[in-house]
């Protein structure tokens, strides 16, 4: 055999002697558990949970070796702790400058970045490394959980203390710079469906904080007396209920009349109103605009009730695009009243009505509305009578959240109450990246109020 046959064939050699070693171990194992089985001794499984055992030895043992480690050596505990609380005060004060913070996010992700920096530098492998020689039973236990005690036991404490005291921190100092005396008021939010944050989170509202003296403090503050939940049911032939939904209404008359959706009442059999106060009270429809999607009901009013907060319509409801709007509801009409924020993207003018001064021709039927999405114009297939005229109400299209029960919620510009949310218009209608919310005009539901009489 020559030379480089020779070494190639101890290369060889040197690879597989491990592996069948391994295997021989394990069979020797298994022969031996099964001759310990057949006295009686322990059972097949005892070796997987010896291993196991083990392990635990090590990751229990070894956090609380290094919580000991840590209550022992209290001057840099001490430090830790109030370095962690002052960081959590840190990021609660500046809540105030930047009101779109999530101060307990942030101050998770401040103690998991610092305790990770301190503990695991240089150390990443050894606490898994420590783990895996746990199942071997020729390892000295003791060696592995120091080991593990030394990175991820340590981690764990810290992280623990760290993110407690930071929490602590903030806390106290939300409650002392953003109490009630304070000049802040946090108010429950949803942040626009084009912003980072929307995308980041998703629709999901967070206690955000507001100047007392702010648009959306203003806004939120005077819808909350006027806001409403209705609860719809239907009824199958035989008079028995057999589904209902939730939705958001609002006030808009001291006697008891609500704006909400059409199609939150379309079908339905009864419905039932809860104000803000959780009084419940029956109601019926008293009129409706299917075009716009709105309807108003009426609560049957107890003897002796105090009138109603209500929500008087702007007297001025265009609105422009960029212009901030918003709007306030129950989420899925159940969860607590939400402000949800967002800018008006664009306008459209919708048709809502056709009048002539003559009759309107024999067996004339009106034709479909057709938007020219270039020019914006509005044309009729078939086409209108001659000196028809077309009542047009401005729809704005707007990024404030609108989707899941959001429907029949109050929406407000600065100018006061606008409109009434309707929902999600889809994307190809709008030539939009993004579900724009689809807001009827108070214009429309005024018209509709005024036909009661």
């Amino acid at each position: 055999m020559d030379e480089d046959s020779c070494c190639k064939y101890v290369a060889v050699v040197k690879t597989l002697v491990p592996f069948e070693m391994e295997i021989d171990r394990f069979a020797t194992s298994s022969d031996s558990t099964k001759g310990d089985s057949a006295k009686g001794d322990y059972p097949p499984s005892d070796g997987i949970w010896n291993r196991l055992t083990r392990e635990s030895e090590v990751i229990f043992g070894g956090t609380v070796d290094a919580a000991s480690s840590v209550i022992s050596n209290y001057p840099e505990t001490l430090l830790t702790l109030s370095t962690s609380f002052a960081i959590g005060s840190g990021i609660r004060i500046a809540e105030a400058r930047f009101p779109g913070l999530k101060p307990t996010a942030a101050v998770l992700m401040a103690a998991s970045t610092g305790s990770w920096l301190k503990d695991m530098s240089g150390k990443v492998g050894q606490a898994g490394r420590a783990i895996a020689d746990a199942w071997d039973p020729e390892t000295d236990l003791s060696k592995s959980r120091r080991q593990f005690a030394d990175s991820a036991g340590k981690l764990t404490v810290d992280l623990l203390l760290t993110s407690s005291a930071g929490l602590v921190g903030s806390g106290a100092t939300n409650k002392v710079f953003f109490g009630s005396p304070s000049d802040f008021v946090r108010i429950r939010s949803l942040s626009p469906v084009d912003s980072a944050s929307h995308r980041m989170f998703g629709p999901t509202p967070h206690d955000r904080l507001f100047r007392k003296d702010s648009l959306e403090a203003k806004i939120f503050s005077s819808a909350l007396p006027a806001l409403a939940r209705v609860e719809t049911t239907i009824y199958n032939a035989e008079g028995k209920p057999i589904a209902g939904s939730r939705a958001n209404a609002f006030f808009v008359s001291e006697d008891g009349m609500l704006a909400t959706n059409f199609h939150v009442v379309e079908g339905k059999g009864s419905f039932r109103v809860i104000d803000h106060k959780g009084n419940s009270s029956e109601a019926n429809v008293l009129a409706v605009d299917e075009t716009n999607d709105l309807a108003v009901l009426q609560v049957e009013r107890k003897v002796g009730s105090e009138p109603y907060q209500f929500l008087p319509l702007a007297k001025d409801p265009s609105v422009s695009p960029g212009e901030p709007i918003f709007s306030v509801g129950h989420i899925a009409g159940w969860e607590p009243p939400t402000l949800a924020r967002g800018q008006v993207r664009q306008t459209m003018q919708v048709p809502t009505e056709i009048s002539m001064e003559d009759p309107f021709p024999a067996g004339f039927e009106l034709g479909k509305p057709i938007l020219n999405l270039k020019t914006g114009q509005i044309s009729f297939d078939p086409p209108l009578p001659a000196g028809a005229e077309v009542t047009l109400s401005t729809r704005p299209y707007s990024s404030f959240y609108a989707n899941h029960g959001f429907s029949g919620s109050p929406v407000f510009t600065e100018k006061g109450l606008v409109g009434v949310t309707v929902g999600f218009v889809p994307r190809s209608l709008l030539q939009s990246d993004k579900l724009l919310a689809s807001s009827a005009s108070v214009s429309d539901l005024s018209r509709l109020l005024a036909n009661l009489g």
